[in-house]
């Protein structure tokens, strides 16, 4: 039985630290990482139907042929759904499986591999976080995709895992963005709180520790860490969290269902 995970830089991440070791991964495993939510139920949704999917380098894995050859009933299906400011649409730009996850230069793949467009390219995302994105309208449209993938996952008889990385963004910098346009918004965001909280109690998702998010329960047990003993950079956590995160989460529960 196959595992084959799907999530965004953290996931790479987490590739990263189980192939510097001596590790339980299970043959024909395939880390798809570096994505964001919209990215990653395309990719699942191809996989499922075994549609190819765009070769990437991902720390270092790489999809080749075999793994499209990868039946889906042999696999366990990992998917890490991560910050909900991250953008992909269907484009022809280069890098065009690369996400936009910030508005500053030189920072986004798609945004570095158009240089030529960088400047319109980050105005259109100020624009879409500024007046389309916000952290519950979001997180409720989130919900309602992961409600209707894993009923069609189940629908193939695939098995799979479900983890939060976390239920909102990554950086203060779309809140202060977005933050006119919420001030004088007469939006009441009481039925979607609701809504939110009913698809959490009808999906499948596992909760470490009791824990909605992989953040909050790594936030348990590193609260009295500085940054420095914590992070390798910015947003990134050091590898024996990564570890952690796949042999106390993802590897049992992969056991328990192959």
């Amino acid at each position: 039985m196959s595992l084959v995970p799907f999530g965004c830089s953290h996931m790479a991440s987490i590739s990263n630290a189980i192939s510097k070791r001596d590790s339980t991964t299970p043959n024909n495993t395939t880390f798809i990482g570096g994505n964001s939510n919209h990215k990653m139920i395309e990719d699942i949704y191809r996989f499922s139907n075994r549609y190819p999917l765009e070769p990437k380098f991902f720390g270092e894995h790489i999809l080749k042929d075999d793994f499209i050859r990868l039946n889906p009933k042999n696999c366990v299906i990992y998917f890490q759904s991560t910050y909900t400011n991250r953008l992909w649409l269907p484009n022809i730009l280069n890098s065009h499986t690369s996400s936009f996850h910030t508005m500053l230069p030189n920072s986004s793949q798609i945004t570095l591999d158009n240089k030529i467009f960088e400047e319109e390219l980050i105005d259109f995302y100020q624009k879409y976080v500024k007046f389309f994105w916000n952290y519950h309208l979001n997180l409720l449209d989130l919900l309602q995709k992961i409600d209707m993938l894993q009923t069609y996952i189940k629908s193939k008889e695939i098995k799979f895992i479900h983890t939060f990385w976390t239920f909102g963004s990554h950086s203060a910098e779309w809140e202060q963005v977005m933050n006119d346009v919420f001030k004088n918004s007469d939006f009441d965001f009481t039925k979607v709180k609701e809504q939110i909280q009913d698809i959490l109690k009808k999906i499948e998702y596992e909760k470490p520790a009791g824990y909605d998010t992989i953040t909050g329960w790594v936030q348990s047990f590193t609260k009295e860490l500085t940054p420095a003993e914590k992070y390798v950079d910015s947003s990134h956590y050091k590898p024996w969290i990564y570890e952690k995160i796949y042999d106390d989460i993802i590897y049992p529960k992969y056991l328990e269902l192959s």
